[in-house]
């Protein structure tokens, strides 16, 4: 059995009125979200919170991620952000769909991205990094990063089941709970033993 399997684990009392079917596609959202968090975590790329909870106009789940920080910003010109940190906030946002496929919980009405919404922003950041290059250099910029997310949610799978269990029972975390979740003592120890 697969960790994205152990959702058999007691129901929350508040998800017991769920269909099989219906909490199948909640455990898919919470560990599409949860991709996002816990990439954006390990990449250090803050976030307000992340919710599975279904908001009017946005979904069933959504990751608020930090906007980018203005690295030069001059009145009246338009503001300038440094590259890697425009690359780390799209291998978060495509970390999504790519914990999503990782787990084999592929569902396009999971949360805001039943319209692929994540590829857009994706694909917006990465017209900054590549300027007017076309068509192409976009494309294989954008592959590239999802790449870099596909193997940071394989290495992070773990992690990204916890917080996917943490948001079932209480449907909401914050930066801290997730890097609680991500960093615990024991974990980060094991981290420093290894670099």
């Amino acid at each position: 059995m697969s960790p994205a399997d152990r959702t058999t684990r007691p129901r929350p009392q508040h998800l017991l009125g769920l269909s099989e079917a219906e909490y199948l596609v909640l455990w898919g959202v919470a560990l599409h979200e949860a991709g996002h968090a816990v990439v954006a975590v390990s990449t250090g790329r803050r976030f307000e919170y992340v919710t599975i909870r279904a908001v009017e106009g946005i979904g069933a789940g959504h990751c608020v991620l930090a906007p980018l920080q203005d690295f030069l910003h001059v009145p009246g010109r338009a503001a300038v952000y440094l590259t890697e940190d425009i690359r780390k906030q799209v291998v978060c946002v495509l970390a999504g769909d790519a914990a999503g496929t990782f787990f084999g919980y592929v569902h396009r009405d999971a949360g805001p991205l039943a319209d692929n919404e994540d590829e857009r922003v994706a694909e917006r950041y990465v017209t900054w990094i590549a300027g007017g290059a076309g068509q192409w250099p976009l494309h294989r910029a954008t592959e590239a990063l999802r790449r870099r997310a596909q193997r940071l949610v394989a290495r992070e799978e773990g992690v990204i089941v916890d917080v996917a269990h943490a948001l079932i029972w209480r449907e909401t975390l914050s930066y801290a709970e997730v890097k609680a979740i991500a960093r615990p003592p024991r974990r980060r120890q094991l981290q420093q033993q290894r670099a």
